[in-house]
């Protein structure tokens, strides 16, 4: 799906001439932007970026998708500006709460980039396990949470946006990343979890009893940090949301694999109190936070195929 971050980031870099410069200006990670690059090239089945010494420059076909994206930005920005009335925003921070594998995906775009009608809302936003925001957001401590398999209740409205297909992380050994691993043979790794909360444990724990697996030989560490090292330096493996390993990924610290036999899965849901949706402001943030984890599923599931042409830092 052609997204308008998409449009205005390729813009951004396109104007920059450079992938850094332009992760600088738009204050997004340069990993992150060459992802969303490299997903609308393949939705576009066409290269539009060209690497050289001194940074990148467009394709053909980048030369014309920048004029009509520039149009497009335009035209959504005057569209605003006619059509949007004026609401009152809430005179309190807004209180989001995101897991760690979104936070750097979500949350930055989710920080940065509020619509018009939001502009000068303050929007604070906390990081956790799913299933302590999710205790936080009954308790009132948060008004939304975006995290993995949330359910609704009689205080809280669950919309499911993306599924999140899991995937095998393990060192780079030049051989094997091309093809799938079972679950079963995963297994027999020595697999280590970030957190006996995380969604990679619950999910693997779920579908392997659900399959007649054997489990326990599993190893937990209660730091993402901690365990974003211990895959990078090939102390053990894991089963694991894309998102959480992208920017190891994309440097080559990381290999990645497509699990084989029953899917790990879990959706990506927002959860928001349901009296916060009485407010006119709310209806609007909710919209904008969906579609920002749905324009940035290229980040959570990798299709595990040949990008048209593959973009990252220049040389």
């Amino acid at each position: 799906m052609l997204t308008l971050r998409q449009l205005r980031y390729f813009v951004a870099v396109v104007e920059a001439g450079s992938m850094t410069r332009a992760a600088e200006s738009l204050h997004v990670a340069p990993t992150a932007l060459s992802l969303q690059i490299k997903a609308l090239e393949e939705h576009l089945a066409t290269a539009l970026i060209r690497r050289h010494s001194r940074g990148v420059a467009p394709t053909e076909a980048g030369a014309e998708l920048r004029e009509r994206a520039r149009a497009i930005l335009a035209l959504v920005e005057q569209t605003e500006r006619h059509f949007v009335p004026h609401q009152t925003l809430p005179d309190r921070p807004v209180q989001l709460g995101i897991p760690p594998g979104l936070a750097g995906i979500v949350g930055v775009e989710a920080f940065l980039g509020m619509p018009a009608p939001l502009k000068g809302l303050e929007l604070r936003i906390t990081e956790g396990w799913t299933v302590d925001l999710a205790r936080k957001l009954m308790a009132g401590e948060l008004d939304l949470v975006v995290g993995y398999g949330l359910h609704s209740g009689d205080a809280i409205e669950v919309t499911d946006l993306v599924e999140d297909r899991l995937i095998f992380v393990g060192a780079p050994n030049g051989g094997d990343e091309d093809v799938p691993i079972s679950l079963e043979a995963a297994l027999e790794t020595n697999l280590i979890f970030y957190g006996e909360a995380s969604v990679g444990w619950r999910a693997v724990r779920e579908v392997a009893r659900g399959a007649g697996l054997p489990l326990g030989r599993e190893q937990h560490v209660e730091s993402i940090r901690v365990w974003r090292e211990l895959m990078s330096r090939g102390v053990g493996t894991s089963i694991a949301p894309f998102g959480v390993i992208a920017e190891e990924f994309v440097r080559g610290e990381v290999a990645i694999r497509e699990l084989d036999g029953p899917p790990v899965t879990f959706p990506i849901s927002l959860a928001v109190r349901r009296e916060l949706m009485r407010e006119g402001w709310a209806a609007g943030l909710v919209d904008y936070i969906s579609a920002l984890v749905r324009g940035a599923q290229a980040h959570f599931s990798t299709p595990f195929r040949t990008p048209v042409a593959p973009v990252g830092h220049e040389v």
